[in-house]
């Protein structure tokens, strides 16, 4: 096991038609050894480049990255490791699998490139099979395989040298759906068996709740907060974060900020801001008759069948997502209250 400390990492790029690009935009984070980090944001955010850097694919522009105590790169002082040098290994979006080899060689390829002995290979890509349960697949060309197996395959590969760091760029987006859910489970309890400092790149933030002990949320090559999951989603640091994290997404709601209901808005306490913008989880409402509840609403629709009910409303100009009502027997259109605790809001400056 291995921790990971990124210091001020910046990455630059000059094209044609935009000119200089700032990918990276100063990064500090530290990885802990053992755990399964997650780079999440949208696309474009700069969490694939910074997972190349930490690789050793590509060069910072700016900054520090170590392995431990061992400096890997360094732009002031020309250190630059290579993947090799830095013992990192890498599944990508596409498994990049051989396709004229058969499983045990797809698995054992890295092995033989580093000339260990047969019967060692043999042994190791055995304990990657039984730890994956591919034993059966051994003898398959990846042609033959699932996508979930194929993926499987990549796993292998990567593990079987036993690195440093595990780095995974969106290994599950080519997966359907059922798939990836099934997939999430197995891969976290490899990366517990295991115990692989393991970085995680998604897009995903379903994905990234799940498999996270901590997350890292980008936005414009900005580090915009890190943190369990729990505390992702239960205190976002600012608005893009409260409406990227959650499915369905938290509402948001306009307003004027008349008085200081709790401790939370102590950040507004010596500003004159007036102009608000209140966050509420769907989870947090709950529909009661009209008048009962904090504000008044309107229901436009249900959804969807089977499972747990959504229920679309409009209140004061906003539309609402809730989840849970005290009335039964509500169609569209009928009018009702909308119940919350004063500590289930989240207030943000609409300014930043």
């Amino acid at each position: 096991m291995i921790d990971i400390k990124i210091k001020n990492v910046r990455k630059n790029f000059f094209t044609v038609k935009r000119g200089k690009v700032e990918a990276l935009k100063g990064i500090d984070l530290e990885i802990p050894a053992g755990k399964f980090f997650v780079l999440l944001g949208p696309s474009g955010c700069g969490k694939s480049t910074l997972l190349n850097i930490i690789a050793g694919i590509e060069k910072p522009s700016e900054g520090e990255i170590y392995f431990g105590e061992k400096l890997v790169a360094s732009s002031n002082k020309k250190i630059f490791l290579s993947p090799k040098e830095r013992d990192v290994a890498m599944v990508f979006q596409s498994y990049a699998l051989y396709p004229h080899l058969s499983v045990y060689d797809n698995i054992a390829f890295p092995l033989k490139i580093a000339k260990l002995d047969k019967n060692k290979i043999d042994r190791k890509v055995n304990w990657a099979a039984d730890i994956l349960e591919i034993e059966s697949l051994l003898g398959a060309k990846p042609g033959e395989l699932s996508g979930g197996q194929r993926q499987r395959v990549a796993l292998g590969r990567a593990i079987v040298r036993e690195p440093n760091l595990l780095l995974l760029d969106e290994p599950l987006s080519n997966l359907d759906a059922l798939l990836r859910i099934t997939m999430r489970s197995e891969l976290r309890s490899i990366q517990r068996k295991l115990e692989l400092t393991t970085i995680y790149v998604t897009h995903d933030q379903t994905e990234a709740m799940s498999l996270g002990d901590k997350i890292a949320v980008l936005k414009d090559g900005v580090v915009q907060q890190i943190g369990t999951p729990e505390e992702i989603y239960n205190d976002p640091i600012n608005l893009f974060v409260a409406k990227f994290i959650g499915s369905p997404p938290m509402n948001i709601l306009d307003g004027k900020l008349a008085e200081k209901i709790n401790d939370k808005l102590n950040f507004l306490k010596d500003k004159n801001i007036n102009d608000v913008v209140a966050g509420i989880r769907p989870e947090k409402i709950n529909i009661v008759k009209k008048d009962e509840g904090v504000i008044n609403g309107k229901l436009k629709m249900t959804g969807p069948p089977g499972g747990e009910p959504l229920y679309y409303l409009e209140a004061e100009g906003n539309e609402i997502l809730a989840k849970s009502s005290e009335i039964g027997n509500i169609k569209e259109n009928d009018e009702v209250g909308l119940k919350f605790g004063k500590d289930d809001l989240l207030i943000f400056d609409r300014e930043n």
